[in-house]
């Protein structure tokens, strides 16, 4: 059962504006209570609410996430709670769902999923690599779609984006390029598929589910017999004797040969002889004076000791949080260059990369914290 702390981040880079604003950072008490429901393993946070934790590797199909486990509601999908699931090829999520956490269904065999309106966020990497998803449509109530979180995507035919203001991580990651991404006139979700030449359309263009459906029709071709019956004549004699004669019908089939005449038709092609007016043009050359100015460029090894700098961008971002998360959850699949696993560990002074790293960087980029 994965048991990492589960982060919930509230923040987005809003599109038109070019800022990054990151609310709160919020992490779970360590004395958390688990459970099982079902094919699902749960945490009770709060004392008072539900998030989804884990799924059993053997479910498959059709996933209905209830409303309430222990008659508390069901809020959040935590990180990794979904991970790898090859046979799951659809999830219904309740009306409470506030949250899809990091790494949510990343790797999931989900094909679709259904999302009711109280959805505040999509997280980072959510739906990363969820090679299967075809479709998807996000409420109105959606605030904020994180770095990542439908990159790798690689069957999504389009994505409905209905909150005109949603922020859009600006990035080329965060929705995969295979997608129509369909929304309101102006919106940020034009302005992201402008920037990253993506296809835009109307949201009154964007197609229903049964639509989407493909129904296959079977044609069926009846192929009529002609069938020859022979008629048998019997004559009786007084001596009981019976000779049987039989009248034969024979049926002669004609063959017809159709001749298929080729006509040849010969092109006829003319050539124009174009006479070229050569125009000598007088060119004046202007002499400019140019002042070089020498910039102090800092060094290879300055800029690769960034701490924090997980991902070797040469920034200290939200992104590195999200490459560590990565990391920890699959460090064959994700792994970290030498350099910035050195970056990375910013929390614990030399004790390793772990969560408390990616929760100070994530710090750090709000604002509220420094790193040493």
């Amino acid at each position: 059962m994965k048991k990492l702390l589960s982060i919930a981040l509230t923040g987005a880079v809003a599109l038109s504006a070019g800022s990054y604003f990151v609310n709160s950072v919020q992490q779970t008490s360590m004395a958390a209570t688990y459970g099982k429901y079902q094919m699902l393993e749960y945490e009770v946070y709060g004392g008072n609410s539900i998030i989804i934790t884990d799924c059993l590797d053997m479910a498959k199909g059709k996933i209905e996430i209830p409303e309430k486990i222990e008659k508390f509601p069901v809020i959040s999908i935590g990180m990794h709670a979904f991970e790898n699931n090859e046979y799951i090829t659809s999830i219904v999520l309740p009306e409470k769902i506030e949250t899809i956490q990091p790494c949510a269904f990343e790797g999931c065999g989900l094909e679709t999923i259904e999302m009711q309106e109280g959805v505040g966020s999509i997280q980072g990497s959510a739906f990363c690599d969820a090679k299967n998803l075809k479709y998807i449509e996000i409420p109105e109530s959606v605030e904020t779609i994180y770095y990542q979180a439908f990159d790798g995507c690689i069957s999504l035919e389009y994505i409905v984006i209905k909150n005109p203001y949603c922020d859009i991580y600006d990035n080329a990651n965060t929705i995969s390029d295979t997608a129509v991404i369909y929304g309101y006139e102006n919106s940020t979700a034009q302005a992201y598929a402008e920037v990253y030449g993506r296809e835009f359309r109307l949201i009154d263009e964007a197609p229903t589910t049964e639509e989407t459906t493909t129904t296959t029709e079977t044609e069926t071709t009846t192929t009529e017999t002609e069938t020859t019956t022979t008629e048998t004549e019997t004559t009786t004699t007084e001596t009981e004797t019976t000779t049987t004669e039989t009248e034969t019908t024979t049926t002669e089939t004609e063959t017809t040969t159709t001749e298929t005449e080729t006509t040849t038709t010969e092109t006829e092609t003319t050539t124009t002889e174009t006479e070229t007016t050569t125009t000598e043009t007088e060119t004046t050359t202007t002499e400019t004076e140019t002042t070089t100015t020498e910039t102090e460029t800092p060094t290879t090894e300055e800029i690769e000791s960034l701490k924090g700098d997980a991902n070797g961008d040469n920034a200290v971002t939200i992104a590195d949080a999200v490459a560590i998360l990565q990391y920890l959850a699959n460090s064959d699949e994700y792994p970290l260059s030498e350099q910035g696993a050195k970056n990375a560990d910013v929390a614990g002074g030399g004790d390793g990369i772990n969560t408390d790293d990616a929760l100070l960087i994530q710090q750090f980029d709000a604002g509220v914290a420094e790193i040493g």
